[in-house]
């Protein structure tokens, strides 16, 4: 029987590679879309392509003959390009005629215009989505991911200094998700399991401090680890290194220092609300912190 083939973008990132792995767990092939084409990291049916999201004919080409579509759009896109992406992806999501179509929000949206291109880009797709593939749902976190915690930038304090580092206070409570949850839920909505609802928020099953989760690394460890809150100019600093000046330069508009971004909107009638099972625990045992 042959494989359904799903496009992934941004498929070597911290949110497309559990979504890759996810998918080939599944019996999927995947069409690992990303900056450089690469497919490290991956084992089994898994072809990597360069897309230009700038480039309609391109990316519909590469969208031909797919039974879905799983869209994130880049964190460090740039103003003039954010809003350019969204309208790329779904002119060719038209052209190629793509059936279904997920898009990892990767956060809130809004009703109406921010003034931030890339919160913006994001609402413009989530928007015309259902209206360009006859199958879509815009599904998001509920809060911060897990997997921010195991990004590089912050991996290379924890293994120099032995700190977790964070922007929120050490006793301040959070509910985080790992994006393996929702990755979980984008195949069961490929499978069928589900109906596709218009949204779907997936959140962490418990409340987590800093202290409690660089008390779960340094057992996993075996070595003391401390939670350090950071201010607000040095973690857009370290996301700026570690990432890109760009990204920094779209957190920071969000929730910077001097940022005047009301809260998201609401999701609107008919979005469900998940609950995923990955918890702190399971969450560190899953992860190398060295």
């Amino acid at each position: 029987m042959t494989k359904q083939i799903i496009a992934v973008h941004g498929a070597t990132g911290a949110q497309g590679r559990p979504v890759v792995h996810a998918l080939l767990l599944a019996g999927y092939a995947v069409q690992a879309i990303s900056r450089s084409g690469s497919t490290d990291g991956f084992e089994g049916s898994v072809t990597g392509f360069s897309a230009d999201l700038l480039n309609v004919t391109q990316l519909a080409s590469t969208y031909a003959g797919v039974a879905a579509v799983i869209i994130v759009l880049p964190g460090g896109a740039t103003d003039d390009t954010a809003q350019r992406h969204s309208e790329t992806i779904l002119k060719a999501l038209k052209r190629a005629q793509v059936p279904r179509a997920i898009f990892n929000s990767s956060g809130g949206l809004w009703d109406a215009p921010t003034g931030v291109p890339m919160i913006d880009a994001r609402s413009l797709l989530a928007q015309n989505l259902s209206t360009t593939v006859r199958h879509s749902t815009v599904i998001a976190p509920a809060g911060i991911f897990f997997d921010v915690f195991s990004e590089g930038w912050v991996m290379e304090r924890l293994m120099r200094d032995n700190v977790l580092v964070g922007p929120a206070p050490a006793e301040a409570s959070m509910r985080p998700v790992a994006m393996a949850d929702l990755a979980a839920v984008m195949v069961d909505l490929l499978r069928g399991a589900q109906s596709w609802p218009p949204h779907i928020v997936v959140s962490g099953p418990e409340d987590v401090t800093g202290t409690a989760f660089a008390t779960a690394i340094a057992a996993q460890r075996g070595k003391p680890t401390d939670y350090l809150q950071i201010s607000p100019a040095e973690h857009m600093q370290a996301v700026a290194d570690g990432l890109s000046q760009q990204y920094a330069k779209n957190i920071g508009a969000l929730y910077g220092p001097g940022a005047n971004v009301p809260p998201p909107s609401a999701p609107g009638g008919g979005a469900r609300f998940v609950t995923g099972p990955t918890g702190l625990a399971t969450f560190v045992v899953s992860q190398s912190w060295d």
